[in-house]
């Protein structure tokens, strides 16, 4: 609870993606719920061996990642339904440092993160002018550290993480491994025995991963689901 009042001290009161301030209403009910605490790098790194990946895929050092993970420079604010995309990897933050030495701080949609272009270059139609506020385009300016404590708190997100999770993300996209990894676990349950790896589905594995799931009345059932969750830890 402390972390989430900093920022919102830092970011304040508007959700810096939407635009729109946290529980403002709309006639009879309310745009948005109240406001969510969302990482930039989750804490799920430290228990699936993700974070020496991510370390040697970024060149960046594990300790220098280890000591932002819960500081108010890995989290940011914004609404629920926005946290569910940001999730899924739909959208990500980029980064750029001005002249000044200052960093900005820009959407960037899924679509283009395989593209070299200048960010700011898409621009989305949208036909409702009430719409229109709320719909973020490729390469616009997201502006956190707007808070009664913004500049004491830094400003935002620390850019090194913001730059990490779109190295990650353009990775995951533009291989075709997101769209792999969601299908399997959306799947899982319905996909046949051969849609898996053989490495997966050996005797051996099935049984350590039958102890694995087990409790005080035993082994339990293997679903394809419970095979590909153990092999994606």
């Amino acid at each position: 609870m402390a972390l989430f009042n900093l920022v919102l001290r830092r970011d304040g009161d508007e959700s810096p993606l939407s635009r729109i301030e946290f529980d403002e209403e709309d006639g009879w009910l309310p745009i948005i719920t109240s406001p969510v605490l969302a990482q930039i790098i989750p804490n799920s790194v430290l228990t699936n061996g993700a974070l020496e990946y991510i370390a040697m895929f970024s060149g960046i050092p594990v300790p220098t990642i280890l000591k932002t993970l819960n500081t108010v420079d890995n989290l940011v604010v914004m609404e629920y339904y926005d946290h569910i995309e940001f999730d899924r990897f739909k959208y990500t933050i980029d980064t750029q440092r001005n002249e000044d030495g200052q960093f900005k701080y820009f959407f960037r949609s899924e679509p283009f993160l395989c593209k070299n272009d200048d960010i700011g270059k898409v621009i989305i139609d949208v036909e409702d002018e009430e719409d229109a506020q709320f719909i973020r385009n490729d390469g616009e300016e997201l502006f956190f550290g707007r808070g009664p404590e913004g500049t004491r708190l830094g400003h935002g997100p620390l850019p090194l993480l913001c730059d990490i999770r779109l190295a990650v993300q353009r990775f995951l996209f533009c291989s075709g491994a997101r769209d792999a990894i969601h299908a399997l676990r959306e799947d899982a349950d319905k996909l046949p025995l051969e849609a898996f790896p053989a490495e997966l589905v050996t005797s051996r594995f099935c049984g350590i991963l039958s102890g694995v799931l087990g409790d005080a009345k035993g082994p339990q059932d293997i679903t394809y689901n419970a095979i590909l969750r153990q092999a994606l830890r």
